[in-house]
């Protein structure tokens, strides 16, 4: 992508298309998440689990929260 960002190829020049279709139309989407690696996953959940850890949940609540929120890490 033109902003340093990663994404699959496979889906580089589709989403290339989307994007400027959707601009034609007057709209600006706005990605958030892009490709993450394995270790920036990892850090991503658990810090999330940790937020709630924090916020007085317990470990339980923290992973069903978590999961949720699709941070959890699926195993390979």
């Amino acid at each position: 992508m033109n902003n340093g960002q990663v994404v699959d190829r496979r889906i580089n020049k589709d989403l290339m298309e989307m994007l400027q279709t959707t601009k034609k139309e007057g709209l600006n989407l706005l990605i958030c998440s892009f490709y993450r690696t394995q270790k920036k996953q990892e850090y991503l959940y658990k810090n999330k689990v940790n937020q709630y850890l924090n916020q007085g949940y317990s470990k339980t609540e923290d992973l069903d929260k978590a999961v949720f929120l699709g941070s959890k890490i699926k195993n390979k």
